[in-house]
C-alpha cells in the first residue's frame, strides 16, 4: 500500500517504493505491538490494506515524553471516505489515554489536501524546514505541524 503511495503523481511520502520491505514492517508491526509507549494501527477493508498509523515516542525520551510523532498514510482510493478520521481519532484517543498532551507531525508542503486534513482536525502549522528533503534529485521543505492534546 505505501508502495502505491510512494508512486502517485508527486511525491507525498519521504520513502521510495520498495525501500522498506515486507519483513521490516513485520518487524516494525511487532516491536510497536510489544511497546506501551507506541501505537501502530493497520486498517483493511475487505482484506487489503488501505492504510497505516504509527505513533512514536519522541527520540529524546525524558525531554519528550510527553510527545508522540504522528505518520500517516491512505490509500488513493479511500481518501475523503473517513479512513483517515477514523485513524487520527484512534491515535488521539489513545495518546490521551497515555498522558501524551502534544502530538507533532510534518509533511510536505504541496501536499495541501494532507495541511487542510490536519488543521481540520485541529493541528497547527508551526514552522518550515527549507530543503530538508532531497527527493529524486529535488529539495522539498517540510511542513511541521502540531496539535495540543487535551486530558
Amino acid at each position: 500500500m505505501l508502495d502505491a503511495i510512494a508512486t502517485e503523481q508527486g511525491p507525498w511520502l519521504l520513502m521510495r517504493s520498495g525501500e522498506i520491505k515486507p519483513r521490516d514492517w513485520r518487524n516494525r508491526i511487532a516491536q510497536a505491538t510489544t511497546d506501551p509507549a507506541q501505537l501502530i494501527v493497520v486498517p483493511t477493508i475487505d482484506g487489503h490494506v488501505v492504510g497505516s498509523l504509527g505513533l512514536y515516542p519522541d527520540p529524546r525520551s525524558k525531554v519528550c515524553a510527553h510527545v508522540r510523532i504522528l505518520g500517516m498514510s491512505v490509500a488513493e482510493e479511500c481518501r475523503r471516505l473517513g479512513v483517515g478520521s477514523a485513524l487520527l481519532a484512534i491515535a488521539i484517543g489513545w495518546a490521551q489515554s497515555k498522558g501524551v498532551t502534544r502530538v507533532v507531525l510534518s509533511v510536505l508542503p504541496h501536499n495541501a489536501p494532507a495541511i487542510a486534513f490536519y488543521e481540520r482536525h485541529g493541528f497547527a502549522v508551526e514552522g518550515r524546514r527549507r530543503s530538508q528533503f532531497i527527493l529524486g534529485g529535488v529539495a522539498y521543505d517540510e511542513v511541521l505541524m502540531a496539535r495540543f492534546l487535551e486530558h
